[in-house]
């Protein structure tokens, strides 16, 4: 209690939650749903200009844009009402917050949150409010995470890449996507059992002398980073290869395939953040 009013009433702190039936009677419930909501307006028009074609779009910023499409209309509804429970209401943010997780914490899950006691919702609340502020944050801003890198055909099945900074091959992962008229299962043979991978200085004396240079993993599905593109083989340079070194001072690499193909794949190239 802060004191008594002038006209009688009871002065509460405004960080003090008491009980109530209905959100509407504590201010407190509508600034944080009104704060969520404009959150979400800001996280939709972040991830819906990446999707309309920003650099570094990937199918997460559609996910994203899917999740806050998907929560704000329903925050929406509960801000204008004001005759929801609390514990309704703590229902939503939290699963809410469970989602945003997925996307804006590092651990890629949600940290424990107190049990809610309707009697002192306060701990309960307060605690979900901050995980929710710190999620919004982190979302409403973005990063590409993963960059297309320049792909020119040198010959015939035998493809530069080029790396204008080598330093982001520290941080990143670097992805081949191939499309090509054979099945998935023939174009990831040949890709990892035919192909020769090194940098613009190596790569003549590993082609000639018929070395793999850097293996190509094949990955299970197409990174989330990378904009989708269909059903499309990717694979992974191996950082663990002994011939990785060389590309952290050279301005690109080279991959070539052995054999004859049917038609020439096609093939493009992402740096994707760890």
């Amino acid at each position: 209690l802060k004191g008594i009013r002038a006209d009688g009433g009871v002065s509460l702190d405004e960080t003090f939650l008491p009980p109530t039936l209905v959100t509407g009677a504590v201010a407190w419930y509508r600034q944080l749903l009104l704060e969520v909501v404009t959150g979400l307006d800001q996280i939709a028009e972040a991830h819906g200009k990446m999707v309309m074609g920003g650099p570094g779009r990937s199918v997460e910023d559609l996910l994203m844009l899917n999740l806050a499409n998907a929560a704000r209309p329903r925050l929406a509804h509960m801000l204008a009402q004001d005759v929801f429970h609390p514990a309704e209401l703590y229902l939503e943010l939290a699963g809410l917050a469970g989602s945003m997780a997925t996307y804006g914490s590092s651990a890629r899950r949600l940290g424990e949150l107190p049990a809610y006691d309707h009697m002192a919702p306060g701990p309960a609340y307060s605690a979900l409010a901050d995980a929710l502020r710190s999620l919004i944050l982190s979302l409403r801003y973005i990063e590409p995470k993963s960059r297309a890198l320049p792909v020119m055909r040198h010959s015939t099945n035998v493809w530069k890449i080029r790396i204008d900074n080598p330093k982001l091959l520290v941080a990143s992962r670097i992805v081949i996507r191939v499309g090509s008229e054979l099945s998935e299962d023939a174009l990831r043979k040949i890709f990892v059992n035919q192909a020769t991978v090194g940098s613009a200085d190596q790569f003549e004396g590993l082609w000639k002398s018929r070395l793999p240079g850097i293996p190509l993993k094949p990955l299970h599905s197409q990174p989330r980073e990378i904009p989708y593109d269909g059903d499309r083989l990717c694979l992974e340079l191996d950082q663990k290869s002994e011939h990785w070194a060389s590309l952290l001072d050279a301005p690109g690499f080279v991959i070539g395939v052995s054999g004859v193909l049917p038609s020439e794949p096609q093939v493009d190239c992402y740096s994707v953040n760890r």
